[in-house]
């Protein structure tokens, strides 16, 4: 457990980083009705944000075209991340 928190700072900033690409990619995707995404300037609370962070987060809200059933697509469609309502486990989740 210690050996990890020595390098929880650099795995952070890196999941910020990449959550932050992430989020500008599915802004832009014409599927996407919306993303919440806090390190985003359209974010609701961007200014709050601003003042009270040094970073986005690792975490991605969207709102995806066409309802639930585009929604349940595009979550069946991806090899990667897993559904789960675990958010406290070290993998990628939907």
């Amino acid at each position: 457990l210690l050996k990890g928190l020595e390098t929880l700072p650099l795995r952070v900033r890196q999941q910020t980083e990449s959550a932050g690409r992430i989020a500008d990619f599915l802004a832009e995707q014409p599927q996407i009705a919306r993303v919440i995404y806090p390190g985003r300037a359209d974010h609701p609370q961007a200014a709050i944000v601003k003042k009270q962070m040094s970073g986005g987060s690792t975490l991605i809200c969207l709102d995806v075209k066409g309802g639930k059933p585009a929604a349940f697509a595009l979550q069946n469609a991806l090899d990667i991340v897993l559904i789960s309502n675990n958010l406290g486990d070290a993998k990628s989740l939907i």
